[in-house]
């Protein structure tokens, strides 16, 4: 199915797991290298967005409700949080967001939870199975650079993000909208070709 495409009014972010975050924190010269080799961004501001993502996570499950009764993705990047997920009421959606506004360190926060039930286990892992398939087609596409798109995926909804150049964002939102199972698509990027200081390396 054709999914939609909305553009998010922000231009940088990424995902980071919170494992990847800890293993990022005290990894050896090698492996930090290793993941810097992969990332636009430079290897204090993975860092930096690692040490907030834990704080964010601490602060979100000291929360009975939030814990409870939502589901949510961290996307960040140099301080700017994007939250996906869903919560049964507004109020508890603006509760997230409250609670991530709070965090020292946090630049600004777009809160793209739905208010809506849980999503399931199976709904996850046909999530899962769209990132798959829009993965391997990146991979394939000699105009994408591969480190450069990264891709987040909550009940059908994609999310694109990254360091990139004209070209390949709209590569990379062609097949993600045209990706069966994909309802929705947002980008959320940052133009190469538009910032003169900004390096590809």
């Amino acid at each position: 199915m054709r999914g939609s495409t909305i553009t998010v009014g922000l231009l940088l972010t990424a995902v980071i797991s919170l494992s990847g975050c800890v293993g990022a924190l005290v990894a050896t010269t090698a492996v930090v290298a290793g993941q810097a080799a992969t990332d636009t961004r430079t290897l204090g501001n993975q860092l930096d967005d690692c040490t907030l993502k834990i704080r964010i996570l601490k602060a979100l499950r000291s929360d009975e409700h939030i814990q409870r009764d939502t589901h949510y993705q961290l996307i960040i990047h140099n301080g700017v949080v994007v939250l996906l997920g869903q919560a049964p009421s507004a109020a508890l959606r603006k509760q997230i967001e409250k609670a991530v506004k709070a965090i020292p360190g946090v630049a600004a926060v777009h809160n793209e939870i739905r208010q809506s039930p849980i999503i399931t286990a199976k709904k996850i892992a046909h999530d899962s199975w769209i990132a798959s398939k829009i993965r391997s087609q990146l991979l394939v596409n000699k105009k994408i650079q591969i480190n450069h798109v990264k891709i987040a995926v909550e009940a059908g909804e994609v999310l694109l993000y990254g360091s990139v150049v004209r070209e390949e964002a709209e590569d990379a939102v062609a097949i993600a909208r045209y990706t069966q199972g994909v309802e929705r698509v947002l980008q959320v990027f940052q133009y190469l070709d538009e910032d003169p200081k900004a390096d590809r390396s």
